[in-house]
């Protein structure tokens, strides 16, 4: 299976959390048939495939529904208690670690399936993934690669503050410029981050083809797919370490910043938001 479809599920499902109510409470339901549909996409299963992916993501859906939504409600209800007040890097950390290790929880759990999908690949599946890799590549580099720093720069800003902006509300100019200046500083190098990106989609289709020519058993195969899951989610590249590290960094010093920076007002906003968050999960997990 290509772990990466399996991550994007991952990140769909934790995406609702950076979403609106509606969303969370209109879209979990369907989220096996939505992250079918999106890995579909990318191999084009045969009709014993689909039977089989579905079915997966089915009881993937529901060990998500019963274990991991309340665990994503406890996080939500402490985060709301930490934005009552300021917020220290080390304390910033330490939700950026846990909601992290909730994410890997995720894929981990995905490996089972992921195997059983990977013995079933056909070239024709993996054809379609090369293809779908050069594709996102090509835009992927019209985002980061392919402009200038300065337009690069502002892309960043617009989405940093919009994301903001959805706890917050409107932002004053002196939080702008922090962004700004977070942004200027930051240890981002996009050049890096492609290098290792064609790294990991190189592993992962060389995996997936050692997999299908091989047949391994099961037990084998989900060994294979577990190391690959922790090649992507632990990377050994020096240089990649490093650009990670100060990135994670930068996220708890720039997180406790721009929370000192809000109001009383956005500070009260950001709290009904994760309020409402964690209500929807704890329904969600009841159904």
């Amino acid at each position: 299976m290509n772990l990466r479809l399996w991550q994007r599920c991952a990140v769909v499902l934790l995406a609702f959390a950076l979403s609106s109510c509606g969303l969370v409470r209109t879209g979990y339901d369907q989220l096996d048939t939505l992250a079918y549909w999106w890995m579909d996409r990318y191999l084009d299963f045969n009709d014993s495939q689909k039977r089989e992916v579905k079915a997966d993501l089915k009881d993937w859906h529901a060990w998500h529904r019963s274990t991991q939504l309340p665990a994503y409600a406890d996080f939500l209800a402490e985060l709301q208690q930490m934005a009552k007040g300021d917020v220290s890097p080390p304390a910033a950390c330490d939700a950026i670690v846990k909601a992290r290790d909730q994410f890997e929880t995720l894929v981990l759990q995905t490996a089972p399936q992921a195997a059983t999908l990977a013995l079933s690949l056909e070239p024709a599946n993996l054809k379609r993934l090369r293809k779908k890799f050069a594709e996102e590549d090509k835009q992927w580099r019209e985002k980061w690669l392919d402009v200038s720093a300065k337009e690069l720069a502002e892309d960043r800003f617009d989405e940093w503050s919009n994301r903001s902006e959805f706890f917050y509300g409107r932002l004053s100019a002196a939080q702008k410029q922090a962004i700004r200046d977070a942004i200027a500083r930051s240890a981002l190098d996009p050049k890096i981050s492609w290098m290792l990106r064609q790294r990991r989609q190189e592993d992962i289709l060389a995996t997936l083809e050692k997999i299908r020519k091989t047949k391994p058993s099961p037990t084998l195969a989900e060994a294979e797919i577990r190391a690959l899951m922790e090649r992507a989610l632990h990377p050994d590249d020096p240089v990649g370490a490093e650009m990670r590290r100060n990135l994670f960094n930068e996220a708890c010093a720039n997180s406790a910043a721009m929370h000192k920076l809000s109001t009383p007002t956005q500070r009260k906003r950001a709290e009904e938001k994760l309020a409402g968050l964690e209500q929807d999960f704890r329904k969600l997990a009841a159904r």
